[in-house]
């Protein structure tokens, strides 16, 4: 018992201190080009306008200036339950690509963002994943066959 706890602890511990960009993100690999999941992703949002971030927000899909910028950005907008959440795709090789999920904000103003994997409860964070796998993932997903 005493072993389980201090596994626990360490478990707990080691979280706080995830190394590299973007930690706690729930990764989906996608056997799909980033390009090919790119288009597939504005091809979504053009058929459910809905879950596109209103303008006025400012989160706008794509790399920052930046160089160092990997990470094609993509925002949705989950208009019932008025929460946008953040996202990103990345190239794994030529033909597969990783699709992540990486944080959820209640409400449109910025700066509240809570991280999936880190920052919300277990059922919560399962809940939140589940959603953003069948509303979003699932359907992009289906453009790409």
């Amino acid at each position: 018992m005493t072993v389980s706890i201090l596994m626990f602890t360490f478990y707990k511990i080691a979280g706080k201190f995830a190394p590299g960009s973007y930690p706690y993100a729930e990764r989906y690999e996608i056997k799909a080009s980033e390009k090919s999941l790119i288009q597939a992703t504005n091809k979504f949002k053009a058929k459910h306008p809905d879950i596109v971030p209103a303008d006025s927000i400012g989160l706008v899909d794509g790399r920052s200036a930046s160089p160092d910028d990997y990470w094609y950005h993509v925002y949705f907008y989950y208009p019932k339950e008025d929460q946008l959440l953040t996202t990103w795709i990345r190239a794994s090789d030529k033909t597969h690509s990783t699709f992540a999920f990486t944080a959820v904000s209640q409400g449109t103003g910025l700066g509240k963002w809570r991280l999936i994997n880190k920052d919300l409860d277990s059922n919560e964070n399962r809940l939140q994943k589940h959603q953003f796998e069948q509303r979003i993932l699932k359907e992009i997903t289906k453009n790409l066959e």
